[in-house]
């Protein structure tokens, strides 16, 4: 079962997300800004993205 972001509650679950998706956390305190983080960088992602489908599966797999 694949998670959403917003059912991920702790900071190492959205450490592994953003490693997996190349997302920086640099600067980041809280499991809500590491949130709003990826959220942007997916927006931006849209026209070019810097993951692939293998690194979200992976990730999702390893949530499970």
């Amino acid at each position: 079962m694949a998670k959403n972001i917003e059912e991920i509650k702790d900071i190492l679950g959205m450490f592994k997300v953003m490693t997996a998706l190349g997302i920086s956390c640099e600067g980041l305190q809280t499991v809500d800004q590491m949130k709003t983080q990826v959220r942007a960088q997916l927006n931006q992602s849209v026209e070019n993205p810097c993951w692939t489908v293998g690194q979200v599966r992976t990730l999702q797999m390893e949530c499970i």
